[in-house]
């Protein structure tokens, strides 16, 4: 597999995952549990035991994944609805339960939705981010400080932080106990994301780069909401 640079797509997320490091619980346990693998192929999910087939969606409005995304832009009417309509929109509710394998495709699309919305509203992001991201874990405080840089400085970045190709969970006895859930993502970085300033002129296109990456996340459990909510995301090596 040829490795990519996963980019974040909005506010620089390269940066911010190469500051992030494992959570010592995340570095020091094992377990043998058995890791289960959704692979998405032609919106099918698969899994190591189950197989199942999803109807084709019919409005790319709620498929992010299947939009031609260009690489040339003016201004924000260059650029899909899927990503102008967030400016300014209220923060969506995502979905984060996890109750076994069959939530895991869910569970990273419906984050990667509410991350691109807290980019792409820099200002309300700010106040947002602990809604699904564990404060004072290192992705937390650097995708803040891009928060705050993209706020003092008027901007806004549109786009996906990567395209999830596979995903696969550990589920052992920390998922049990409700303690952590570790996910792996196989991901593609072939959607551009854009820079736009507060007039809707498109600043930057950062265009897509080629290959798969892999990418790890740790995820804590929020009792109060029953959510499993993202405490640390770094590439592997």
């Amino acid at each position: 597999m040829r490795r990519a640079r996963v980019s974040r797509a909005v506010v620089c997320l390269a940066v911010a995952i190469a500051g992030c490091t494992s959570s010592p619980d995340d570095t020091t346990t094992t377990s043998s549990a058995p890791t289960t693998t959704l692979t998405r192929v032609d919106a099918t999910n698969t899994s190591t035991t189950t197989t199942t087939t999803e109807a084709p969606t019919t409005s790319t409005a709620t498929d992010p994944w299947g939009i031609d995304y260009p690489l040339e832009a003016d201004t924000v009417d260059d650029i899909p609805e899927v990503l102008t309509d967030q400016i300014r929109a209220p923060e969506p509710d995502p979905d984060l339960t996890v109750e076994g394998p069959d939530d895991l495709d869910r569970w990273v699309d419906e984050w990667l939705g509410w991350f691109s919305w807290i980019n792409a509203n820099p200002a309300k992001g700010i106040d947002a981010l602990a809604n699904a991201v564990i404060p004072s874990s290192a992705f937390y405080e650097n995708i803040l400080a891009a928060l705050e840089a993209d706020r003092d400085e008027g901007r806004r970045l549109l786009g996906f932080a990567f395209k999830p190709v596979e995903v696969s969970g550990t589920f052992d006895e920390f998922f049990e106990r409700q303690e952590l859930l570790r996910l792996v993502v196989v991901a593609s970085d072939d959607i551009p994301s854009y820079v736009v300033d507060e007039s809707g002129t498109v600043v930057t296109v950062n265009p897509p780069l080629e290959g798969e990456t892999t990418v790890r996340l740790l995820l804590r459990y929020r009792q109060e909401e029953g959510e499993w909510v993202l405490e640390n995301l770094e590439v592997l090596g």
